[in-house]
C-alpha cells in the first residue's frame, strides 16, 4: 500500500485546473496499466487564486493608511494563502498586508515588534480615516 499527499499552488486558477487534469490523467494511466492497483484520488482546492488591481479603491485606502504613518508600500503578488482568499471568494474586497513576521510556518518564525506596532498603527488609520 502506498499513500501520496501533496500540495500545489499557483496564482492562476487555470494553471491549478491544468495541474489537476494532469494528475487525473497520470493516475488514470497508472490504473489502466496496473488493474490490481486500487487508486483513490482526492484533490481538494483549499482556496481560489485571485488578482487585485493595484488601482482599486481597496489598494488606494491601504496605501493612504500606510502613507499616513510614513510608510511606502511595496505591492507584490505572493503564492501563499490567507484569509483574504476566502473573503475574496465571497465577494468581499480584502488584501493581505505584511506585519513584520519572518520565516512563516517554520521553527524560526519570528515577529519584529516594532513592525507589528506599525501594522497596528495602519489598522488604526484604516478605522479612523474617512
Amino acid at each position: 500500500m502506498a499513500f501520496l499527499d501533496g500540495e500545489f499552488r499557483s496564482r492562476s486558477n487555470s494553471k491549478l485546473a491544468d495541474l489537476e487534469a494532469k494528475f487525473h490523467g497520470v493516475f488514470h494511466e497508472v490504473a489502466s496499466r496496473y488493474p490490481e492497483a486500487k487508486i483513490n484520488l482526492d484533490i481538494t482546492n483549499s482556496y481560489q487564486a485571485y488578482d487585485i488591481d493595484p488601482e482599486s479603491e481597496t489598494v488606494e485606502i491601504i496605501v493612504r493608511a500606510l502613507a499616513d504613518i510614513g510608510l511606502e508600500p511595496i505591492l507584490k503578488s505572493t503564492g501563499g494563502g490567507s484569509d483574504a482568499n476566502v473573503f475574496i471568494e465571497k465577494g468581499i474586497a480584502a488584501i493581505p498586508v505584511g506585519i513584520g513576521v519572518r520565516d512563516f510556518h517554520t521553527t524560526w518564525e519570528t515577529a519584529v515588534i516594532s513592525e507589528v506596532m506599525l501594522g497596528a498603527q495602519m489598522c488604526e488609520r484604516l478605522v479612523i480615516s474617512p
